[in-house]
């Protein structure tokens, strides 16, 4: 179904900030169940020495542990331009002086110094805690993962994290099959038993 804006807002059409390039993200009726559980997965608790399954710095999913859980928290603002960030730390509103005095009052026009070192114009909309988990991987590697990307064992996981986990439970069988002989190239693929070397 395709609306205006304002036909949309008028019938009651999810509309929420998000992140760049997606500015704005828009929930029809017919698929608000389905985003009211992606969205539970953020608000269940982990605790300290949880198993869960999160992100790689390779990219993939894997079982690891919780070690430590911090939080921090977030400033929101719209910038002049209608770009949206959740993510803004207080120190970087530069025309007051957050870290002492608080937040800025909600709509009051602030100042913002961006990575880039540029300052730009924004509104102040209001603040977040946002959890990060840091987690150790059976390699003994460790990485610090936002929530969400960090799934519980209990909560459904998106089709790309399936995949991942599936392929290193692949790869790890295989391994094990192959009497822990595999293949010293990391590009190649192990499939079931059978291990296939592309050089």
């Amino acid at each position: 179904t395709s609306f205006h804006v304002t036909c949309a807002h008028a019938a009651g059409v999810i509309m929420e900030p998000d992140d760049w390039p997606y500015v704005v993200s828009i929930t029809c009726h017919r698929h608000q169940s389905r985003s009211s559980s992606a969205v539970s997965y953020r608000t269940a608790s982990i605790s300290l020495g949880q198993t869960v399954i999160s992100k790689h710095k390779n990219l993939r999913y894997y079982s690891s542990k919780v070690t430590q859980i911090t939080s921090q928290m977030f400033y929101e603002v719209m910038f002049d331009d209608g770009s949206f960030s959740n993510d803004t730390y207080p120190e970087d509103i530069v025309s007051r002086d957050c870290v002492n005095l608080g937040p800025p009052e909600v709509g009051e026009a602030v100042q913002v110094k961006w990575p880039d070192g540029l300052f730009y114009g924004a509104k102040y909309l209001g603040s977040n805690i946002s959890y990060m988990y840091q987690v150790e991987f059976e390699d003994g590697s460790q990485v610090l993962a936002k929530r969400e990307d960090v799934y519980t064992l209990d909560e459904d996981l998106p089709k790309k994290v399936k995949l991942s986990t599936n392929y290193e439970m692949i790869f790890t069988q295989s391994k094990q099959d192959t009497g822990g002989k595999g293949c010293p190239h990391e590009s190649c693929l192990f499939i079931s038993s059978d291990m296939i070397c592309h050089r």
